[in-house]
């Protein structure tokens, strides 16, 4: 989840540069030419809201989703994943690879509180 967070868009300011981004790439595109497809220069306004993010009660402390996400506070309470909700499908010659896959997949949730 860390290394995905760079990746994220915080602010509706860095979704609009990204979505400007997509166009101008698409912009002049020889499949859209072919297809006459074109793009409104135009972007649609809407009216929004940036959330607040969560916060966790901790021992009775209100702590910020930060404090969870950089393993600051644990699980008290760890959630079980059964047997019998998820499986695990690979290839007939990756089942070394899906056995790692597994190993590194119990080692991840652990420290996130999942048991599986």
């Amino acid at each position: 989840m860390r290394d995905l967070d760079e990746f994220k868009i915080k602010n509706p300011g860095q979704r609009f540069n990204r979505i400007q981004d997509l166009k101008d790439k698409l912009e002049g595109n020889e499949h859209f030419d072919k297809w006459n497809i074109e793009l409104s220069q135009e972007m649609a306004t809407v009216q929004s809201e940036v959330l607040r993010p969560p916060q966790l009660l901790y021992q009775n402390q209100l702590r910020s989703w930060d404090d969870y996400n950089f393993r600051k506070i644990k699980h008290s309470q760890p959630i079980q994943l059964k047997q019998e909700t998820w499986c695990l499908v690979h290839g007939e010659n990756d089942g070394e690879l899906a056995s790692d896959a597994l190993e590194n997949m119990e080692k991840a949730c652990r420290a996130m509180g999942i048991v599986v």
